[in-house]
């Protein structure tokens, strides 16, 4: 099927193409550099048919997304009942996704400008800092906008469980939690302590 051809000035974070039943979806989420903390979705479906049946496009602020979801889903709950359609049961609306389902980066290597950003983001998870400050860091050492990595810790205050810290790396680097665990013990890093130095 065709996919999303977001502007060449914004940087993929994310691609995701599933099925429900029997059409594809493919889901292209990016930022834009040139408006911080704005976040690109585009997305593209098409039917057994290969006939493109959904096109779309959303530019939507990091503070509204925990907004968005609802707000579409209310809308065309509505829109299916005035047209008539139901939208099934919910074990028929389970997405089936292609592929392996590994974060894209897993089959990369690890390079010593990767290993300099994961350590720097690990020894930055200070546990007295304030969310806003932790998400600073954390984009800062990842080289991601800090409104999207702020996004990851929905809480008024950081998390102070490793494991969290842990995840947020992971999905900013596009790797799996198993491999951000596994890299922060080579760098000589503690897992189970954020923002300590670890040995030499």
């Amino acid at each position: 099927m065709p996919t999303p051809k977001p502007a060449t000035h914004m940087q993929i974070e994310a691609s995701h193409l599933t099925e429900i039943d029997g059409h594809s979806y493919n889901v292209s989420i990016s930022s834009d550099p040139q408006a911080p903390g704005t976040i690109i979705v585009d997305i593209l479906g098409a039917g057994p048919d290969r006939a493109v049946t959904v096109e779309g496009h959303l530019a939507v602020h990091a503070r509204s997304l925990p907004h968005v979801g609802p707000l579409l889903a209310a809308a065309f709950d509505e829109l299916a009942g005035l047209s008539g359609t139901t939208r099934g049961s919910r074990n028929d609306r389970v997405p089936r996704r292609r592929g392996s389902g590994l974060p894209t980066n897993s089959h990369l290597p690890w390079t010593e400008e990767l290993d300099a950003e994961l350590r720097t983001a690990w020894q930055s998870a200070h546990p007295h800092l304030t969310v806003d400050d932790l998400a600073e860091a954390l984009g800062a050492a990842l080289r991601v906008d800090p409104q999207l990595m702020r996004t990851q810790f929905p809480g008024a205050t950081p998390t102070r469980e490793p494991a969290k810290v842990i995840a947020v790396i992971a999905h900013a680097m596009k790797r799996s939690v198993a491999a951000i665990e596994s890299r922060l013990g080579r760098l000589g890093l503690d897992p189970a302590l954020p923002g300590t130095a670890g040995g030499s």
